[in-house]
């Protein structure tokens, strides 16, 4: 089964927090959950220990996207999926994107060149 990291990006509107969980909870795939809070006012006496997420990372400074973006370096699995805190993933969402990704998958390992289409060089033969 394919494993995705969701990092939600909570700046202005943490009060989508729980639908998006609830949205990423209900697709067909295993997804590691964090929040990325990037420091606002808005974000500042919330306590996101009630989320029950993987992981918060709590930032009291403002580094707009380059955060989350960031913090994606740190996730173990194959696949991370970004969400702005204004955006809730449809149903099937995860698996909508990854099965063009599969699908490409198994026509890349399936092809076989022969040597009729092997690399050949381009320059002109010297006559």
């Amino acid at each position: 089964m394919d494993k995705i990291t969701t990092i939600l990006n909570c700046y202005r509107r943490p009060k989508n927090l729980e639908q998006q969980i609830d949205a990423i909870r209900s697709q067909g795939l295993s997804s590691s959950i964090w929040i990325w809070v990037n420091g606002h006012e808005d974000n500042k006496n919330i306590d996101f220990s009630k989320y029950k997420v993987d992981c918060v990372i709590n930032s009291s400074i403002n580094f707009k996207y380059h955060g989350r973006f960031t913090c994606g370096l740190l996730a173990t699995t194959p696949y991370l999926a970004y969400f702005d805190d204004d955006t809730i993933p449809g149903s099937n969402w995860f698996e909508s994107c990854l099965g063009p990704y599969r699908d490409w998958e198994t026509d890349r390992k399936s092809t076989r060149l022969n040597s009729s289409h092997s690399a050949k060089s381009r320059m002109p033969s010297s006559a």
